[in-house]
């Protein structure tokens, strides 16, 4: 393996990121960057990439990756700067939670399970589902107040987007 001067490189690469396309300079941008997939292979760790990891478990995996890639690129690569366990946003229902499914994690993978076993079952929820307060089934009693707390505090809004997967998805799995 070559010798790579790595306080160079890495100053390089901040320059090639100003200006990402067609970059005159001596190396183009390294668009990768770690994700916490990679922590169990890395560390000859049991785990699930997939799914998101306990907190001090997660925070003990990214400090020894961080330590080992250190030593072999100098820079620590993953995010080491977990909020507060009190900047989590309540739990807010799903897509699949509204139709009566519950999710759960086998195979490393999510799952939503089946609950209609006929098209009457299915028309009955539909109904149920038009005549619902979907705001009062999705979000918890404590709603207004700990997304008020959590951006008065941390300067957090809540997420956008809620993993929702296409209708035929979500239809073929209830």
């Amino acid at each position: 393996m070559y010798e790579v001067d790595l306080q160079k490189f890495w100053r390089d690469d901040e320059i090639a990121h100003q200006d990402n396309c067609f970059y005159p300079g001596p190396q183009v941008a390294l668009g990768i960057r770690m994700s916490s997939e990679c922590v169990y292979a890395e560390l000859g760790e049991e785990g699930n990439p997939w799914v998101p990891e306990e907190r001090t478990r997660a925070i003990d995996l990214y400090r020894r990756y961080n330590d080992r890639a250190e030593k072999i690129v100098g820079r620590r690569l993953l995010n080491e700067n977990f909020l507060p366990e009190d900047a989590q946003f309540p739990y807010v229902k799903r897509i699949g939670e509204v139709f009566g499914g519950t999710y759960s994690v086998r195979y490393h993978t999510e799952w939503l399970t089946e609950c209609f076993d006929d098209e009457d079952q299915l028309n009955r929820k539909l109904d149920e589902v038009r005549r619902m307060d979907m705001r009062a089934f999705m979000l918890p009693p404590n709603w207004a107040e700990e997304k008020k707390r959590i951006y008065e505090t941390y300067g957090l809004k809540p997420p956008l987007m809620r993993h929702i997967r296409g209708p035929v998805t979500l239809a073929c799995s209830l």
